[in-house]
């Protein structure tokens, strides 16, 4: 069985990938951690265990963090079930 091919030989597989969303444009998953509330002396802090290195990490804000390790991760609660 033969197919007609519209494109050269060697340059289908280059579409494909593009087409069907190929690793080129792959966006990187962001991890989650779960903090606990501190309270020093002034402000409120958030600690929480880093999925990167499993060290714990000292945060002033929720949101995505950069942690000290170079890992990076959302902080924030876990999603609570709606009533």
């Amino acid at each position: 069985m033969s197919t007609k091919h519209n494109a050269p030989d060697g340059e289908s597989g280059a579409q494909n990938d593009q087409l069907a969303g190929g690793s080129d444009n792959t966006v990187p998953r962001v991890r989650r951690a779960r903090p606990v509330l501190i309270a020093t002396r002034g402000r409120i802090e958030f600690i929480t265990r880093c999925p990167g290195c499993k060290h714990m990490h000292r945060h002033i804000h929720l949101g995505i963090v950069d942690a000290p390790c170079g890992a990076s991760y959302n902080l924030g609660p876990r999603r609570g079930r709606v009533a």
